[in-house]
Formats: C-alpha cells, structure tokens, sequence
C-alpha cells in the first residue's frame, strides 16, 4: 500500500513541477545550442538569460510551496475527510508525503544547478570567451583546497550527506509545523498556528545550536591536511580566541537529534485524530 501512496503523491504534485521541470531543462537546451551563435543574436541571448534566471528561482520555490500545501491540504484540509478513510496508517502517510516532497525538492536543485551551467556557457557565448564549465571551475578551486587526498573525498562525501540531511531537515521541520498547528490547543488560531509555531522552533533551534556550540567540549578542525578531533573547544575556548578553522561537534549532534524528535511527533500526531477544517 506504501507504493500507491507514493505513486498517488507523485501525480498529484507532478502535475504543476513536471511542466516547470519541462520548461528549464528545453531551456537549458537551447542555451547551449545557442551557444555558438550567441554573438550574432545577443538580444535572443539576453532574455534566455533572464528566464534562466527566474527559472533558477521558480524551480525550488514553486516546489516547496506545491509540496508544503500539498501536505497541508491533504492531511487537514478538504481532502484530509479522504486520507483519513484509507486503510493505512499515518506513519505511511507521513513517510509517503515526505519521500515524494524529498525527491522533488532534491531534483529542483540539480535543475538549479543544470540552469546555471547553461547560462554560464550562454554568457561565455556572447562575451567570446572560452567555455566555462562549473566541472572545471569545481575541480580548479577544490584543487586549492588545503586537503589531503583522502580527505577530499570524505569532504565530498559530507557536504553530500549535508545537503541532503538539510534537505529532509527542513520538509521535517515543516511537517512538524504543520501537525503541532493543527493540535486542538491551536484551533483558535486556524491557518496562522502552524506559522508561528514555525518562528518558535526556528527562534528556538537558533538558541539551542548556540547553546551546543559553546558548551559541547569536543570540535574538529583542519591540521595538516586532515580533519582532527579536539578538546579544546567550549564557551571558554571561544571567549579565549578559538582556532577560526575549528567547528564545534555540539551542533552536528544536537541537529539528528532535533531531526528525530520532531519526526516522532510529526508521525504521532498525524496518526492521532485529526481536528480537520
């Protein structure tokens, strides 16, 4: 039954981010064919640009709006009296909503990325310039960095796992949003709860990140080449001038653990009795 959720989900926000991710990829296509001809028609060139540009805008922003109402809509608005009668339970629900508004928002980025490639090789067309390619451009300041070998590539691999911890991270913490707005004790306040509780929680993680980060004793920082584990760290170390390269290892504890607790929630209070509107 998971599956039909998830293939359900797809269709019902596929409709309006399928045709957008349509219009930027036949975009980026055609900035690149015209890349060659770019000097002979630069007026042409100039307003490729401009739609690129707000396509690179468009792209993730209408995705998080469309995933977000869909989640809103679905589970507490008109069509929350239809979820609410399938015979499957609310953590299949959530997880089905969660996996589908990952995926979308995960491709919105790579297309971000594709619509800046073409518009760097669109601009390097009309200026007469040689190619400019973001995988040279990549690989030529990476190659500059301060790292070992080894440690590049678990550099890579970390700024990966932190994209897309950040991406999950914040639908969850929409999510959240949304399920505590919803609680009885906010029905007073309708569509304006689950926004405010969302600037509690930001004003909140803000406090508590601060919080890991000087009083967690343990950081990591660059020596070398490599990435080392240190003590000295603390609101102490910071008062006496910590060492700029060193990052406290509080907040990448405390962030999975927020991360946890406001999906438990967020499944717990969807599996509950809904107060629909």
């Amino acid at each position: 039954m998971f599956h039909k959720l998830v293939k359900h989900e797809f269709k019902a926000t596929g409709r309006i981010i399928l045709f957008l991710y349509l219009a930027a990829a036949v975009l980026s296509g055609v900035s690149l064919l015209l890349q060659k001809v770019a000097n002979a028609i630069p007026l042409v060139s100039v307003a490729i640009s401009l739609f690129s540009i707000i396509l690179m805008i468009a792209c993730p922003l209408v995705t998080y709006v469309i995933v977000i109402l869909r989640f809103y809509r679905s589970c507490y608005g008109d069509e929350g009296y239809l979820t609410q009668t399938l015979p499957v339970s609310g953590k299949q629900i959530y997880f089905s909503k969660l996996l589908v508004a990952f995926c979308w928002c995960l491709l919105s980025i790579l297309l971000v990325f594709l619509l800046l490639f073409s518009l760097m090789s669109l601009l390097t067309g009309v200026a007469g310039g040689s190619d400019i390619s973001l995988m040279h451009v990549f690989v030529e300041v990476f190659g500059k960095l301060p790292l070992a070998t080894s440690t590049k590539i678990w550099f890579i691999a970390m700024m990966i796992v932190y994209i897309l911890f950040s991406c999950a991270n914040w639908l969850v913490q929409i999510y959240f949003c949304i399920c505590a707005g919803n609680l009885r004790v906010f029905r007073s306040l309708g569509s304006a709860a689950p926004v405010l509780i969302y600037i509690m929680v930001y004003i909140a993680m803000q406090i508590l990140m601060l919080a890991a980060m000087f009083l967690f004793p343990y950081g990591i920082t660059l020596y070398g080449g490599h990435f080392h584990i240190i003590r000295e760290m603390g609101l102490q170390s910071m008062l006496q001038g910590a060492d700029p390269t060193s990052l406290s290892l509080g907040v990448f504890i405390l962030s999975p653990i927020a991360f946890a607790v406001m999906m438990y929630f967020g499944v717990r209070w969807l599996s509950r009795k809904v107060n629909l509107k």
